[in-house]
């Protein structure tokens, strides 16, 4: 009686390994689906080949969608350029206030 017990629990044992092990793949599978496809609403294009990393949501958008404001990380761009420009003491080329000055090289 004791053998039987033992090889059914080891059976039942082996088959929740295998079930969590198919769990486990299929979520990789569906994290690597995540990866070939744009992943803003609704836009199917395959991004596989051509494709940005957004490097505030860690997600893979087509270059449609590649802009941090296009697809709903425009707040964390705009700290993550103001922390920027407050770390360095510097303002870039585009991002202050236009000056309508006459240039003196000119």
């Amino acid at each position: 009686v004791n053998s039987t017990n033992l090889k059914t629990k080891a059976k039942k044992k082996k088959q929740k390994k295998t079930e969590t092990e198919e769990d486990f793949d299929a979520i990789c599978e569906q994290f690597d689906n995540l990866n070939k496809v744009c992943n803003f609403d609704k836009c199917k294009v395959k991004v596989s080949v051509i494709g940005v990393n957004c490097e505030f949501c860690v997600r893979r958008f087509c270059l449609q969608h590649s802009m941090a404001e296009v697809h709903g990380c425009g707040a964390a761009a705009k700290t993550a350029a103001r922390q920027q420009i407050g770390r360095d003491r510097k303002i870039y080329p585009g991002s202050g206030s236009v000056s309508h000055s006459i240039d003196p090289t000119k």
